[in-house]
Parts: structure tokens; C-alpha cells; sequence
């Protein structure tokens, strides 16, 4: 919980700063540089705020679109960082496929739909291999 405030601080801190820089990462290379920063906020680690906030957000975005419209099913126990873990192992895991056509929104349903199936009754079901 300290962390979400500490990072919330930092972005409202810099506030002007941020107007000129990338508000979102768009492509899989971006997102995935993005997602390396937060991994690094989480683990106490120097990182760039900015780059650590966006991916942040946009996860919580991405989450609760893809959740509300049945995309994926995300046990209670899993936490935003888990979802946003499993994005980044599945980029990692094919850098190749990081072109910078691509929207960072394919690569995050294309993880967490794999990652997170939902049944027949719009619950979590057994992970697809």
C-alpha cells in the first residue's frame, strides 16, 4: 500500500515535467520498458517514476476494460503487479514480436487472456496452455 502512495506522490510531484513526455507506452517495446520500471518501484529499486506511473496506469486501465467486458477472469488473490508480471514475462518471452506497429493493447490481451480464461460463467477458469 506504501508503494502505490510513494509512486503517487512522485507523479503528482513532478507534475509539469510530465507534460513533455509520452503519456502512455503504445507498442510492446514501450510497455515492456515501462513494466521493467515498475518492476523496479516494486522491488525498492531506483526506476523512472514517469515510466513506472504510466505502466501502472495503464494496467489499471487495460484490467478493468478487459475484465468488464469478460475478456479475462482474474482471481480475487491476484493483484494489479501479478497482471502486469504476466504481461511482462509474455513480452520478455518474445522480443522479437515488440514492433513498434503493434498497439501495447494487443500484447496485454493477448497475456492476460491466456494467463486469466474465463468458464462458461464468467469465472476464473483453468489457465490454457
Amino acid at each position: 500500500m506504501f508503494r502505490y502512495i510513494a509512486l503517487s506522490l512522485a507523479l503528482l510531484i513532478q507534475g509539469p515535467a510530465l507534460a513533455n513526455r509520452a503519456s502512455i507506452p503504445f507498442s510492446g517495446y514501450e510497455l515492456a520498458e515501462a513494466l521493467a520500471e515498475l518492476q523496479k518501484v516494486n522491488k525498492g529499486v531506483a526506476a523512472d517514476q514517469f515510466q513506472a506511473g504510466a505502466a501502472f496506469g495503464y494496467m489499471r486501465a487495460m484490467a478493468d476494460e478487459l475484465t468488464a467486458h469478460g475478456r479475462i477472469c482474474v482471481p480475487k488473490s491476484r493483484t494489479l503487479l501479478d497482471l502486469a508480471d504476466v504481461v511482462s514475462r509474455d513480452l520478455r518471452s518474445r522480443p522479437q514480436d515488440h514492433s513498434k506497429s503493434l498497439s501495447a493493447n494487443v500484447f496485454v490481451l493477448l497475456a492476460l487472456h491466456k494467463e486469466f480464461p474465463c468458464d462458461a460463467k464468467g469465472q476464473p477458469a483453468t489457465k490454457r496452455n
